[in-house]
C-alpha cells in the first residue's frame, strides 16, 4: 500500500479483475433466476467497494507525484464508462421504439433521459409506485448502479483535492467518518426508507469508502495471514451469493459480508491461492468484459421476455447468458479499448461526442414523452387492445380536503350526510364501477379514500416507494372520517396478498420488496409482513365494528401474471399461442394467508367478505376477457367493463344497517 510521500504508481492486479467476474456472474445469474445464485444481486456491492479502492489508489497516487488533475480524472471515467454505454443505450433505444407499446416506451423515454445525465438512480427511486410499470418492462434498470458510481466520481476527487494537504493519517480519519455516517444511515433506511437505502448514493457511499480505506492504508499484510484473509473473504463472497434472496432485508447491514469479503480478498493480494486463482486468464478475461457484461445482458433478458410473454426456459436462458458474453467481448473489443487509447480517439473528439451523444437521447426522450409513446406506430386493431392500459379517469367531482389528504364525495352531492365509505389502496377506483349503478339506484352518498400502495391497516407503515408516514397519517385520518356517527357501512378494498406477501405477482414483477413495519415489529424483514397484517387487519375492522359500523372486506381481485392488454397485444403482434389465465389453484394460494385472516375477522366481529373470484373465476381459471372485452387494464387493477361485472356482490351489503 501507499506509504506517506511516496510517489508510486498503482500495480495493475489481475486478482482484481478476477474479482470483478466474481461480482458480474452472480448479477447476470440472479437477473436469469438460474439456480443457486440467488443473492446474486451482491456482485453490485462487490463492484462498489473495487471502486471505491481502485479510484482512490489511482488519485492518492497522482497526488503524492503532483500529477492529479480533476479534468483529467473526468476524462478517463468519461473514456471508461460513456462509449459502451451509449452504445448500449443506442441499440436498446431502438428495439424499445420497435417493440415497447407507448405506456412502456413513455417510462422508457424517461428513463433514457435520465441515464444519459446519470440520474437513473434518482429516477427509479421516484417512480417505484403503485402505478409504476413492472420492473422487467424497464431496459434500463440496471443502470442505477452506473449512476451511483458516476455520481461519486463526480464529488469524490474534489474532497481530495481540498484535502491535497493533509496527511494520509488525516485522509484515513475522513474517509473513515464518511464510511461510519454512511453505514449508520444505510442500517436506519433499511428500516425506514428501504427504497432510498436500496438506490441513494449517501446510503451506498460506505460501500465506496470501504474500498478507499483499503487503498489508503498503510498497513501490509503477512503471508499467513493473507492466506486467512483470501480464504475468509472467499467465504463471505460465496455465503453471500448462494444464502441471501429476496427475503434478505438489504443493503444496510447485510450488505456487510459481501463488502467485507470483496475488501479482504483485496488487502489479501495476488500472492494467496486465491488471489492466484483470480488471476488465471479465463477468469481475468471475464473481468476485462465486466462492465460490458453487466450493460448488456439486462436489456437482452428485458426485451425476450417481453417478446415470449412467459417465463424463459433454461436452454433459453443459457442461450441468452452466452449471447450477452459475445456482445460483452465485441464491446470490449471494439468500442472500450479504442477510447481508453488517446492515440485513437484524441481528447479534442471526446467531448464532442460525448455532448452530441447526450443530445440524441434528450431527443429520443422528447419525442417519446411528447408524443405519448408513439402510439401510430401499431395498427387499430393493436392500438385498441394498447389502449385498454390507460387508466381509468379520476371519477371523483367533488374533492374533499382534509389537512393534506385528499378524499372524495360520490353519489348523491344533496344528500347529507355520507353514509358509506370504499377505503384502500388503488384497487378502490377499480372496484368503485362495481359501487356505483347501486349508489345512483338508490340515491346514496359516500366518500372514497384510496391511495396507492397504502392498504386499510390502522398503526401499519408501508415501506415502499414514497409512502410510508404519508400512507399511515392518511389511514388514521380516513379511520376518524369512518367512524363518524352517519357512517353506516365501510368497504375495505386492497391488493391484500402483496401486503401480507410482500411481494408482487406477476413474472414481470421484480422491484424491491414491500415491507409492513408497525409498533410491536423492529425491523425490515418481509418475513414479518404476515404478523404485521393480521394485527393491522385486526385492529382496523375492530376500531370499525366497534364504533357500529357494518364492514365489508373486498378480496383480492385475481392477479394476472402480466399486464393483460400488453399481453394480449403482444400475442397479436408476436403470432404466441400461450394461455396467460391465472390457474385458479394459484389464486387460492397466494391468497392462503389473507384468506384465513378474513375468516377471523369474519367470525370475531361480523365482517362481510365480497369474494371478486366468484365472478372472474370458473371451471380452474380466472378470466381476463369476457365479450372479447380485457377485464384488466393491467395485471391487477379492473377495466370499468370487468368492474362492472362485480355489481351483483355488492348489492346485499350497499344499504345494509350495520350491528349495534
Amino acid at each position: 500500500m501507499l506509504g506517506i510521500g511516496q510517489a508510486t504508481s498503482p500495480k495493475y492486479r489481475a486478482d482484481i479483475d478476477g474479482l470483478r467476474a466474481v461480482a458480474v456472474l452472480p448479477v447476470v445469474f440472479y437477473h436469469f433466476q438460474i439456480a443457486p445464485f440467488t443473492g446474486g444481486f451482491v456482485g453490485v456491492d462487490i463492484f462498489f467497494v473495487i471502486s471505491g479502492y481502485l479510484i482512490t489508489s489511482l488519485i492518492r497516487s497522482e497526488m503524492l507525484s503532483g500529477a492529479f488533475s480533476p479534468i483529467r480524472f473526468y476524462e478517463r471515467r468519461i473514456r471508461r464508462i460513456l462509449p459502451a454505454l451509449f452504445l448500449m443505450m443506442l441499440v436498446t433505444t431502438a428495439l424499445a421504439g420497435s417493440v415497447l407499446f407507448p405506456q412502456d416506451l413513455m417510462q422508457y423515454a424517461r428513463s433514457l433521459i435520465a441515464t444519459a445525465f446519470s440520474g437513473s438512480n434518482f429516477y427509479f427511486w421516484s417512480t417505484v409506485d403503485y402505478f409504476d410499470i413492472v420492473a422487467e418492462r424497464k431496459p434500463l434498470l440496471h443502470t442505477w448502479s452506473l449512476a451511483v458510481e458516476e455520481q461519486f466520481y463526480l464529488l469524490y476527487p474534489a474532497l481530495f483535492w481540498l484535502l491535497r494537504g493533509a496527511s494520509q493519517r488525516k485522509l484515513i480519519h475522513i474517509v473513515g467518518a464518511i464510511f461510519l455516517l454512511s453505514l449508520g444511515a444505510s442500517i436506519w433506511a433499511l428500516r425506514f426508507a428501504p427504497v432510498s437505502d436500496f438506490y441513494l448514493l449517501p446510503f451506498r457511499a460506505w460501500e465506496l469508502m470501504l474500498g478507499a480505506m483499503l487503498a489508503l492504508s498503510p498497513l501490509k499484510s503477512s503471508g499467513r495471514t493473507s492466506t486467512a484473509l483470501a480464504w475468509s473473504g472467499l467465504a463471505l463472497l460465496l455465503f453471500s451469493i448462494f444464502a441471501f434472496s429476496a427475503d434478505t432485508p438489504f443493503p444496510g447491514e447485510y450488505a456487510l459480508l459481501p463488502c467485507i469479503g470483496a475488501a479482504c480478498v483485496i488487502y489479501a493480494g495476488p500472492q494467496t491461492i486465491v488471489g492466484r486463482a483470480l488471476s488465471l486468464r479465463p477468469v481475468v478475461f471475464i473481468g476485462l468484459i465486466s462492465y460490458s457484461l453487466y450493460l448488456w445482458h439486462w436489456p437482452l433478458l428485458v426485451f425476450a421476455r417481453y417478446v415470449v410473454l412467459r417465463d424463459l426456459l433454461v436452454s433459453e436462458k443459457l442461450a441468452l447468458v452466452l449471447l450477452s458474453g459475445m456482445i460483452a467481448t465485441l464491446s470490449w473489443a471494439y468500442v472500450e479499448k479504442p477510447f481508453r487509447t488517446l492515440n485513437k480517439i484524441p481528447t479534442r473528439f471526446l467531448l464532442p461526442l460525448a455532448g452530441s451523444g447526450i443530445g440524441l437521447f434528450a431527443i429520443a426522450s422528447i419525442a417519446g414523452e411528447f408524443g405519448r409513446g408513439l402510439p401510430q406506430r401499431f395498427d387499430r386493431t393493436f392500438r385498441s387492445l394498447v389502449e385498454t392500459t390507460v387508466r381509468m379517469p379520476d371519477q371523483c367531482q367533488t374533492p374533499y380536503v382534509v389537512g393534506s389528504h385528499r378524499f372524495c364525495r360520490i353519489g348523491r352531492q344533496d344528500i347529507t350526510p355520507a353514509t358509506f365509505v370504499m377505503w384502500g389502496d388503488s384497487h378502490t377506483g377499480a372496484v368503485l364501477p362495481a359501487l356505483m349503478d347501486i349508489v345512483q339506484r338508490e340515491a346514496l352518498s359516500g366518500y372514497t379514500a384510496g391511495r396507492g400502495n397504502c392498504a386499510p391497516l390502522v398503526g401499519v407503515t408501508m415501506l415502499s416507494g414514497a409512502t410510508g408516514k404519508l400512507c399511515r397519517d392518511f389511514n388514521d385520518e380516513t379511520a376518524r372520517i369512518a367512524t363518524e356517527g352517519n357512517i353506516r357501512t365501510v368497504f375495505l378494498a386492497a391488493k391484500w396478498a402483496a401486503y401480507a406477501e410482500g411481494t408482487n405477482f406477476s413474472i414481470d414483477d421484480g422491484g424491491p420488496s414491500l415491507f409492513l413495519r408497525d409498533d410491536l415489529s423492529n425491523s425490515s424483514d418481509r418475513r414479518q409482513n404476515v404478523p404485521v397484517f393480521s394485527r393491522g387487519l385486526e385492529r382496523t375492522v375492530a376500531a370499525l365494528a366497534d364504533a357500529g359500523k357494518n364492514v365489508v372486506i373486498v378480496a383480492s381481485v385475481p392477479e394476472m401474471k402480466v399486464s393483460v392488454p400488453h399481453a394480449l397485444t403482444r400475442k397479436h403482434m408476436f403470432n404466441l399461442d400461450t394461455d396467460i389465465r391465472l390457474e385458479f389453484s394459484d389464486y387460492l394460494a397466494r391468497q392462503i394467508h389473507v384468506f384465513s385472516e378474513f375468516d377471523k375477522m369474519q367470525k370475531r366481529y361480523g365482517a362481510k367478505i365480497i369474494y371478486p373470484h366468484q365472478v372472474l373465476c370458473a371451471n380452474g381459471y380466472c378470466e381476463i376477457t369476457r365479450d372479447g372485452v380485457a377485464l384488466y387494464s393491467d395485471s391487477n387493477h379492473l377495466t370499468e367493463f370487468g368492474a362492472k361485472l362485480l355489481s351483483p356482490l355488492f348489492e346485499q351489503f350497499s344499504v345494509a344497517a350495520p350491528k349495534r
